[in-house]
């Protein structure tokens, strides 16, 4: 068998079923050989990266491993494996959380010389700088997810965000939802606002704000008294021309994608709503029909802008005193109400369209005072007898 020169690779089957290469890059300063190694699913992913660098090599191209910048790896990671697998505003919301917290302060920080301990200080700054858990744990899983790309590439030895932790916020956060009397004050108030169906809906169906407002006529079983979600709509900066504009995409996950039952009153209101609109459209002579969207905005006839979907539930809840409600607290109360209700949280997740039952549990069980007080209730009724 001839010898393998300089840089001359050998490829081989994994036990799992995948491929592997190893290349060799020459000598470092101590005399120890410099390896990369690939991997991939099929022989010919593999021999295609380890050509690419080999040739890399060849031309002088090749940049050392230990040469890389968080910097330089953030674009190339967001550009590569970030933009291609998520929708636009999820890549745009990314590269945003890279540029205003990431890069100022580790940008020029090689990979290889990052440290766990020096990650943790990096996360737990945000703290002091009055950032909720969410945000920074949303920041943490981004540079985790980045640097773990890092490691499975090779450019590090492993990943030094493993065992960095989100700080506990030492605030307890509550909830605000509608009680059942501010409930009914909220359907009763909307019910005299241009925008108040589409909060009465969010309100009695969980949906989001996004799926609410992409619903069509052909979205509802009237007869079966269902409603089923199959897309969103997202408001977002068109990469390619720089403009802002309104996209429909499938739900993020495959729970996303469900069919929602509806009660009598979501039903009163949508019957109300498709035979107002049906007039309203026969006047204009315009044509009606599945594809037509249940809620276009009375402001511009397409799809609502989230915000303004927002400034109208505060101004309903401002119409019967009541504060600190947003739009998605109207879901967060649907939900409560359910669990309130005895529904049982698997029910609940496929309501709602969580990917897990533990999302469900943490986000909707916080039991309210009502629950509490009945329990007590119960249990003095029982001591008496």
């Amino acid at each position: 068998m001839a010898k393998r020169g300089q840089g001359e690779g050998s490829i081989s089957k994994r036990p799992n079923g995948t491929w592997y290469a190893r290349i060799t890059l020459g000598r470092d300063e101590n005399g120890k050989q410099k390896r990369k190694s690939f991997y991939g699913k099929t022989r010919k992913e593999v021999q295609e990266q380890m050509t690419e660098a080999l040739n890399d090599v060849n031309k002088g191209a090749y940049i050392e491993p230990s040469n890389v910048t968080l910097n330089e790896w953030l674009d190339f990671w967001l550009e590569e494996y970030k933009r291609p697998n998520v929708q636009p505003k999820t890549y745009l919301g990314a590269a945003s959380e890279a540029r205003l917290h990431i890069r100022p302060q580790l940008g020029e920080c090689k990979l290889q010389d990052l440290r766990p301990e020096q990650l943790q200080k990096f996360i737990n700054g945000f703290v002091g700088e009055g950032y909720k858990e969410s945000s920074i744990d949303r920041l943490r899983v981004l540079l985790k997810s980045a640097l773990q790309q890092a490691a499975d590439n090779d450019l590090i030895r492993k990943n030094p965000m493993t065992t960095v932790k989100t700080p506990k916020s030492t605030k307890i956060s509550k909830k605000r939802t509608l009680t059942l009397d501010e409930q009914k004050k909220f359907i009763e108030a909307a019910q005299y606002h241009k925008s108040g169906d589409i909060c009465i809906l969010i309100l009695l169906t969980g949906l989001r704000v996004g799926e609410a407002k992409a619903l069509t006529w052909s979205d509802i079983d009237f007869e079966g008294k269902l409603l089923t979600v199959t897309k969103n709509v997202q408001y977002v900066k068109n990469l390619e021309t720089g403009k802002y504009e309104h996209v429909i995409y499938p739900p993020k996950t495959e729970a996303g994608t469900r069919i929602v039952p509806l009660i009598p009153q979501a039903v009163q209101l949508l019957l109300e709503k498709l035979e107002n609109q049906r007039k309203f459209f026969k006047f204009l002579n315009i044509p009606h029909d599945e594809s037509t969207l249940i809620f276009p905005s009375p402001y511009t006839g397409t799809y609502y802008l989230s915000p303004s979907i927002n400034n109208a539930v505060q101004a309903i809840c401002k119409t019967i005193g009541v504060s600190d409600i947003s739009t998605h607290c109207l879901r967060h109360t649907f939900a409560t109400q359910c669990y309130e209700s005895g529904i049982d949280l698997k029910i609940i997740q496929e309501i709602l369209g969580h990917s897990s039952i533990n999302m469900t549990a943490d986000i909707y069980t916080h039991v309210s005072q009502s629950i509490i007080s009945t329990a007590i209730q119960k249990l003095s009724n029982a001591i008496d007898e």
